[in-house]
């Protein structure tokens, strides 16, 4: 693709009004169509998407994946997502169950409350999309069915047993990475949050292991140690993980170069960032780009 028409089709995640009626706190919606049509777009409300026929790709934020019937995922607040289909138009149906809310659905603070640790601690994993597997997906499959079939207050109980079997799982898999959806959230603990929020903020320069740990007031060792048990990632890898997020985003969302996009992120240089880029993506920055794009035609098409 040259540069004149990817200037011309480059992807911007539209921002979608969810419509709710007047006297209900959140929506369920079954839908059922030749395809999937929605573009990559993104909401306030936090949704739960199952797949209930169909097969293709899903873009969750920076993350690319196939799909196929019975696939869950949990998307968080504003996080840019789009499903497109591989099967013919005339084939199979495209069929889904969405349920979307927003976090103050039953007032504004009730996810804060003691009671709700666990469910808010779901909701902030779920800001970079959560996968739903294993037995957990054919748990949380059930109660969604309860759901569906609920009236009146029920509604509200059985979403919260949704949400409930969820946070007590661990067959959750987060899908975007940490460099596309920055919150200081993700990890339990002032230190570890004081740590991310410093790393966002610098991962565009020179950044160091000795630099961060200083800035964490503890010795390199030390913090290599605390980082590792806490995020499960060495300090290298995750910052490599944010800077390829923060590419990602700038791929998917502005025409700008992949040279330019490659320092933007805080690499050195091209080879570096072509080769950290394949290591996370499995793919190039711009064979990345190009399947974003071909998803966006083929829809409009």
């Amino acid at each position: 693709m040259d540069e004149i028409m990817l200037k011309n089709c480059f992807m911007r995640p539209r921002f979608e009004k969810v419509l709710q009626r007047a006297e209900e706190s959140f929506t369920m919606l079954n839908d059922s169509a030749a395809r999937f049509d929605a573009p990559m777009h993104y909401h306030p409300e936090i949704e739960l998407t199952h797949i209930v026929s169909s097969r293709g790709r899903r873009l969750i934020g920076d993350h690319i994946g196939q799909f196929k019937a019975g696939d869950l995922v949990l998307i968080g607040e504003n996080l840019p997502h789009a499903y497109y289909n591989d099967t013919p138009r005339r084939s199979e149906k495209a069929e889904s169950r969405v349920v979307q809310f927003r976090r103050d659905a039953f007032g504004e603070d009730f996810f804060d409350l003691a009671e709700m640790r666990r469910l808010n601690r779901l909701l902030e994993r779920a800001r970079r999309g959560l996968w739903i597997h294993g037995r957990l997906r054919t748990r949380v499959l059930a109660r969604m069915d309860e759901l569906y079939q609920a009236r009146g207050a029920r509604r509200i109980t059985c979403l919260l047993e949704v949400l409930t079997t969820m946070a007590g799982g661990r067959e959750l898999e987060p899908l975007a990475s940490p460099g596309y959806t920055p919150t200081l959230t993700l990890y339990q603990g002032d230190r570890i949050n004081r740590v991310c929020e410093y790393i966002h903020a610098k991962f565009d320069q020179p950044l160091t292991q000795t630099e961060v740990a200083a800035h964490a007031h503890m010795s390199p060792p030390a913090f290599s140690r605390f980082f590792h048990k806490i995020t499960s990632r060495t300090f290298t890898a995750f910052l490599n993980e944010v800077r390829i997020g923060h590419a990602c985003r700038l791929l998917t969302e502005t025409d700008r170069s992949v040279l330019d996009i490659c320092y933007a992120s805080g690499f050195g240089n091209l080879s570096n960032f072509n080769r950290r880029f394949r290591q996370l993506r499995g793919t190039t920055p711009r064979e990345y780009r190009q399947a974003i794009l071909r998803g966006e035609r083929r829809e409009a098409g």
